[in-house]
């Protein structure tokens, strides 16, 4: 029944990705209209970053409890750490390369929108932390001392990047 829930779950989300984009592609053809289609536009897309976010941590989840073995599901919460450092570095040179333009006198239009979508990833961000850090606390309180000692460096390695 959890599966199935589970399941459900993600094709819905996924259906609901893929509807959010085609009404994004279109909204941004015709954004030249006005700002109603702008506004739209960045809802939309809001949207379909939430929906992404979360169907990339239901997969996380999912891969961690079908692991079988402790050192199995360590790789695999690594792999998603250090994907997710270079995405918070992405992030905060997007941010300098945002501020620095606001302070060149190069304030557009976009750069509400810019720093909008920043602080949209880095929300996706804290939640994907969450689903880590649940994740390596589950993987810390069942595993022997030298793994341990692995999820700490990867817990220490989460809290300096964000």
């Amino acid at each position: 029944m959890k599966k199935t829930l589970k399941k459900t779950f993600a094709i819905s989300a996924i259906a609901a990705m893929l509807i959010a984009c085609s009404l994004m592609a279109l909204v941004q053809a015709q954004s030249t209209q006005g700002q109603l289609g702008k506004d739209l536009a960045s809802e939309i897309r809001e949207i379909t970053q939430t929906h992404k976010a979360d169907i990339q941590n239901f997969i996380l989840e999912t891969k961690v409890n079908r692991a079988e073995a402790q050192e199995a599901k360590l790789a695999i919460v690594d792999e998603y750490v250090t994907a997710l450092k270079s995405k918070i570095d992405e992030a905060k040179a997007a941010r300098a390369d945002a501020i620095s333009d606001l302070q060149a006198g190069e304030i557009t239009e976009e750069f509400a929108m810019q720093m909008k979508a920043i602080a949209l990833d880095l929300a996706d961000f804290a939640k994907t932390m969450g689903t880590l850090g649940k994740e390596l606390g589950a993987l810390g309180q069942s595993t022997p001392s030298s793994i341990r000692e692995s999820v700490a460096n990867l817990v220490a390695g989460l809290q300096g990047d964000f």
